[in-house]
């Protein structure tokens, strides 16, 4: 929970809120803009808009519940599109869930085209017990909410027996991945080759992982995992962010890395310095 481990409400600058965490040193969000930069990397590039509207199935995993805002515009977008029928889920995973308190306090509710969502996920955070926990949301969104330590395996590994053989696993294979974690320097298990190897293992064919991060260490460790990998323009001030898919086709119209040549500089240890992460 978020008593206690120094995180605190900041204002960014399109006025939505986003938290610091003093434990990591970093906010949750872009502090240029929490909305905005949510809907450009996870939305926009990131395919859930285009899947909105050619009415296919989705199925999210997020790394990092955070403050909950992208199941909060992953709702709004669904409300947008009332012709859309597939099925759609959102999975995520959060060790240090916030209070029911600082859900409370949260001003996203003036971004939404229905405020009374933050209501629901005010009782959503006062819900949340270890392990997993299925949501209740109003509408046609199924929401499940893993809290925990994520192992590279996709488990807690702090637990054992049945309970770990559920961990962080799909329920149904992926069609899209939230990566958005802190940065690789303060959560490097969670950018690592096996955590993506693992990730990779839950995806459709199909499937696309959009982030915020751009470092060519976290790349590398992308490829290493087995994903093909793509720049894209980055939100609101970052010059680039990352997208990864399986299959080349999903990365049409991106530059891709050299994959190659990244996954090399990764064997040869040269990520290993943090000043060398670029």
């Amino acid at each position: 929970m978020d008593e206690g481990r120094g995180t605190k409400i900041s204002e960014t600058r399109d006025g939505s809120h986003t938290l610091f965490s003093e434990e990591a040193g970093q906010f949750y969000h872009n502090p240029n803009g929490a909305v905005e930069e949510s809907k450009h990397v996870f939305f926009e590039h990131g395919g859930v808009m285009g899947a909105l509207q050619r009415n296919e199935p989705i199925h999210i995993f997020e790394m990092g519940f955070g403050t909950g805002l992208n199941l909060l515009l992953l709702d709004d977008a669904l409300s947008a599109h009332p012709d859309h029928t597939a099925p759609i889920s959102f999975t995520s995973v959060e060790a240090y869930p916030i209070t029911e308190e600082t859900a409370r306090s949260l001003n996203y509710g003036r971004f939404l085209s229905h405020p009374d969502r933050m209501e629901a996920l005010a009782v959503c955070f006062a819900a949340l017990k270890p392990g997993w926990n299925e949501v209740p949301w109003p509408g046609r969104i199924e929401v499940r909410v893993w809290v925990g330590f994520v192992g590279v395996d996709g488990v807690d590994p702090r637990e054992d027996g049945a309970r770990a053989t559920q961990g962080a696993r799909a329920t149904r294979p992926y069609t899209h991945f939230f990566h958005d974690p802190f940065s690789i320097e303060a959560s490097p298990a969670l950018w690592s080759e096996a955590m993506f190897a693992w990730l990779r293992s839950q995806a459709t064919p199909d499937a696309l992982l959009s982030t915020y991060g751009a470092a060519s260490k976290a790349r590398a460790m992308m490829a290493a995992g087995g994903w093909l990998v793509a720049r894209a323009p980055g939100a609101l001030g970052k010059r680039e962010m990352t997208l990864a898919a399986p299959t080349e086709d999903r990365l049409a119209g991106y530059s891709r890395v050299d994959e190659e040549r990244l996954v090399r500089r990764l064997r040869n240890g040269e990520f290993e310095s943090r000043s060398s992460a670029g």
